[in-house]
């Protein structure tokens, strides 16, 4: 199964080196597909080496980014895409255990352990968001909104996000489940380097509110 790598990367700096270079231990360079997705400054090739670099001129959000590097891979062959972030958050050396989840899933999920390295609020916010799904939708997920997951190509047309920003993690379980595929969970470390980085309380209460809107249109 040829398994394409996409990282969407935001203002991310020296941290996108090492995450592709350990990235490219498991999978060839040439499969990895880096995403800039409007850096100030842009992202030097240099920074992504053998793996393909591309580029939006603006910032979109991180669902587009998503998008555009999963049309990509599709495009050169792709059998089975795998998605990380590209701030070291996610570590790489989990993907051999994604990928062979996939023998018998057409999507796998990721699950990072929710204990106290998780800052507080996030910790709080995965809780609520995890119940809110599964009340709304019976979707049994421990960690409903981390983003890093594999899935086989055939389901892509499945899984498509409308979302632009971080819900993208979310609708896309929440499309998988919805239309029934087959999905596995493998538990994953907790890293956090920034707990201020990334999505916010306010990112947190619009999810819930699209998690409602989803229970009427997907």
């Amino acid at each position: 199964m040829r398994v394409f790598v996409v990282i969407p990367v935001y203002n991310e700096g020296d941290a996108v080196r090492a995450v592709v270079s350990d990235v490219s231990r498991y999978v060839p360079a040439g499969d990895v597909v880096v995403v800039d997705d409007g850096s100030v400054p842009k992202l030097e090739p240099a920074s992504v080496g053998d793996a393909r670099l591309l580029r939006h001129r603006i910032n979109l959000g991180k669902g587009m980014a998503l998008k555009t590097g999963c049309e990509h891979a599709l495009s050169r062959g792709a059998e089975a895409i795998v998605l990380i972030d590209g701030d070291g958050q996610h570590q790489p050396g989990e993907i051999p255990r994604l990928i062979s989840a996939l023998a018998d899933a057409d999507i796998v999920f990721a699950a990072r352990e929710l204990n106290r390295q998780m800052p507080a609020v996030r910790l709080a916010g995965n809780w609520v968001l995890n119940r809110s799904a599964g009340w709304l939708f019976r979707l049994d997920l421990q960690d409903i909104w981390c983003g890093f997951r594999a899935f086989r190509a055939e389901v892509f047309d499945k899984i498509v996000w409308d979302a632009h920003d971080y819900a993208v993690d979310v609708e896309m379980a929440v499309r998988a489940f919805q239309r029934g595929l087959k999905s596995r969970e493998v538990q994953i470390g907790t890293v956090y380097h920034d707990a201020h980085k990334g999505v916010t309380v306010l990112d947190g209460l619009l999810l819930l509110c699209r998690l409602v809107g989803w229970r009427f249109t997907l």
